[in-house]
């Protein structure tokens, strides 16, 4: 077995089981080396202590190894573990049924057996953007599509070089020369040379451009820095250019990610700031909630608009009720317990609500809960 990749439609389905004692358990893995062996201890640890809350709660003992099972036998999958990124989340529903998920980014170590799933740190991962990214250079041409983990080559019909386009030119043939009458050197005619180039060079670029497919944001370029410069003027679209210092055609994929993911990152930390600076302005202009109940109550009535919420916020524990929206914190963690942060999120994401994580807290609050009316 290996972690699915996290994507809207395995969210929502989660999202929309219910049961009695439904696992979540969410770590941090490593990718590679001596530290994947902790992953399983990790694991395995979460496993034993689901397994003490459960006890507690008086769950018998063939009941409760039913529903872990799949866990315990998770541990000795060789497959699973060597196909690891850097957080992972798996969820267990009643009966047993196992789905373990890719988070992509690293989590905080969190467990819960409680009648839905704890589901709201896949949501900044999820909601992180993917940049395209064009290679351009005059003897070659490719495009990636990029996120934090990988650089996946994309199958689009471009022109393969700068001659693939301007193959019916005679570059030879450019400069015609002729005698003068004293026998002296050759004279030029036509185009200045240099004036030509500079249109085989449009003539190319606009030809990439047009073979690109629809993005929904910017374009990052790679290549030659002339070429980047003249594309950036070509194109209409939003070019963000990237320097590939002469990369060798068979490292393209690692050296697009590295640089390509690097700007991912920047844009994702000022959109942390962005959305921190527009809770600040809410709580000044709006109508806004900052503690439980009320918070939760507003999501479950749908009154919601927006929900900003630090990252890395650790869970409140405490009971919800869905059917009346009521919600109340409790010292410690059992099992039918839920992290009402998780809850006022998916609850407040499923009724439409706008999900935006920020940097750090607004005035000392972990969360920012606008009201639509």
């Amino acid at each position: 077995m290996r972690p699915l990749t996290l994507d809207c439609d395995l969210v929502d389905r989660l999202a929309g089981t219910s049961g009695e004692g439904l696992v979540s358990i969410l770590m941090p893995t490593h990718e590679k080396g001596p530290e994947t062996a902790q992953d399983r201890i990790r694991l395995k640890n979460a496993v034993s202590e689901i397994d003490d809350l459960m006890d507690a709660a008086g769950w018998r003992r063939p009941t409760r190894e039913e529903q872990l099972a799949p866990l315990r036998e998770l541990l000795d999958d060789e497959d699973f573990w060597a196909h690891q990124g850097h957080g992972l989340a798996v969820y267990v529903a009643d009966g047993g049924d196992l789905t373990p998920v890719a988070v992509g980014d690293p989590v905080d170590m969190t467990m819960s057996v409680a009648p839905s799933y704890h589901l709201r740190h896949l949501l900044p991962p999820l909601e992180r953007e993917r940049l395209a990214a064009l290679i351009l250079t005059k003897g070659a041409v490719g495009m990636f599509e990029v996120d934090r983990l990988r650089a996946n080559e994309m199958d689009v019909d471009l022109p393969r070089s700068m001659s693939d386009v301007n193959w019916f030119v005679d570059y030879e043939s450019r400069i015609n020369r002729h005698s003068d009458r004293k026998g002296s050197a050759g004279i030029q005619h036509g185009h200045d040379p240099t004036d030509r180039m500079h249109e085989d060079v449009e003539r190319f670029l606009r030809a990439v451009d047009d073979a690109l497919p629809t993005l929904d944001g910017p374009l990052a370029v790679l290549g030659d820095d002339p070429l980047v410069d003249a594309f950036s003027k070509v194109s209409s679209r939003q070019v963000i250019p990237l320097d590939l210092g002469g990369v060798d055609r068979s490292r393209w994929s690692t050296e697009v990610h590295r640089r390509v993911s690097e700007v991912i990152e920047e844009r994702y930390r000022s959109r942390l700031t962005e959305n921190r600076e527009a809770a600040a302005e809410a709580m000044g202009t709006m109508d806004v909630a900052t503690l439980f109940p009320e918070a939760l109550s507003d999501a479950g009535t749908g009154r919601l608009s927006a929900v900003f919420v630090r990252r890395g916020t650790a869970p409140v524990w405490g009971t919800y009720d869905p059917e009346t929206f009521e919600a109340h914190a409790v010292a410690d963690r059992t099992v039918g317990t839920v992290d009402l942060v998780d809850r006022l999120v998916m609850v407040a994401r499923s009724l439409g609500a706008d999900i935006r994580p920020m940097d750090d807290a607004v005035d000392g609050n972990d969360f920012v809960a606008v009201r639509r009316f």
